[in-house]
């Protein structure tokens, strides 16, 4: 997706318009059942969601509806309303990413293997938001955050699941 998101941004200002990513989804055809409403998909969701900012993108529509539609963010059945993977991811790039200046992070002495992805942002406060996403099942990162001035608190909020295939428990 980098490629194409490169190309929506390059071809959208040289026209001096915005662009926007609709219909966005984790699979066609309604979603598919362990792939689409599993922990996995939030995490691919909230990632995606920065690629499309850091290209320039204006948002994503993710594609919803009915109990038919497996990837929908909020899933209404039987007079219950559900939130779903998606909605969770959302969630997530609300309070990292909304209202703040994209960074551009430096990821120091990484391993071409590994497999996360590094986000930031800062807020009309000052406040620095870090998203990091961790594609890896069995292996863990640690990370030390350098911020260009002191910082007088800190706050860590996570997106996390029994498991990357559980679909409840978000």
């Amino acid at each position: 997706m980098a490629a194409y998101l490169q190309g929506l941004s390059v071809i959208a200002s040289s026209h001096g318009l915005p662009y926007r990513i609709s219909e966005g989804n984790s699979i066609w055809g309604q979603g598919k059942p362990g792939v689409s409403n599993v922990f996995a998909s939030a995490l691919w969701a909230l990632d995606f969601m920065w690629s499309v900012a850091e290209n320039h993108g204006q948002g994503v529509n993710f594609h919803g509806g009915g109990v038919r539609f497996v990837y929908t963010p909020i899933n209404a059945a039987n007079g219950v309303t559900t939130a779903r993977p998606a909605y969770y991811a959302m969630l997530a790039f609300k309070y990292g990413a909304t209202g703040g200046k994209l960074l551009a992070p430096q990821v120091i002495n990484r391993n071409a293997q590994d497999n996360y992805s590094v986000h930031s942002s800062i807020s009309p406060d000052r406040s620095t938001s870090i998203t990091l996403i961790n594609k890896e099942l069995e292996k863990d990162f640690v990370f030390t955050v350098q911020l260009s001035q002191a910082a007088s608190m800190m706050s860590i909020s996570r997106l996390s699941a029994p498991s990357v295939t559980s679909s409840s428990g978000m």
